[in-house]
């Protein structure tokens, strides 16, 4: 069983949680009235971190569906910057949560990102980059999940 969190006014996608131990950490860093949890489907909650699928949220309630065109990049910069901008959420919560439990976990994924040679690709790169990682044996999280 997994979460999903909209935002208090169920207008966005907040955080995901694979179980319920990721979601205290979740729970544990932003006040209840904050957010609104829903519980979704491993195999949901494992689309949404491959960037396959995403939340529609109709009448306060989400629905995990696939994305209508798959996660693309049609060139080298514009999957540089989607790394850019991972890379720095990913910084703020090492640089913030020191001590978080999942500190070497991201930490070794931000590193993983730092290393990927984006010029070895080819583009369009007809994929989330996430999906590319599983693809190649590597590990791959959604920002989403951090606490």
């Amino acid at each position: 069983m997994a979460y999903i969190f909209l935002t208090s006014n169920s207008q966005s996608l907040y955080k995901i949680a694979a179980n319920d131990a990721e979601k205290q950490k979740i729970v544990g860093h932003f006040p209840e009235s904050s957010y609104v949890q829903q519980t979704i489907s491993d195999t949901d909650f494992e689309n949404l971190r491959l960037n396959t699928h995403v939340v529609k949220i109709e009448n306060g309630e989400g629905t995990v569906t696939e994305l209508e065109e798959p996660m693309s990049f049609l060139t080298q910069e514009e999957l540089n910057q989607y790394i850019e901008e991972h890379k720095n959420v990913i910084g703020r919560f090492l640089q913030n949560f020191s001590n978080n439990e999942n500190q070497a976990q991201w930490s070794s994924y931000y590193d993983q990102l730092v290393a990927l040679d984006t010029g070895s690709l080819s583009y369009p790169f007809a994929k989330s980059l996430e999906k590319h990682f599983q693809e190649s044996d590597l590990p791959y999280y959604s920002i989403l999940e951090l606490p």
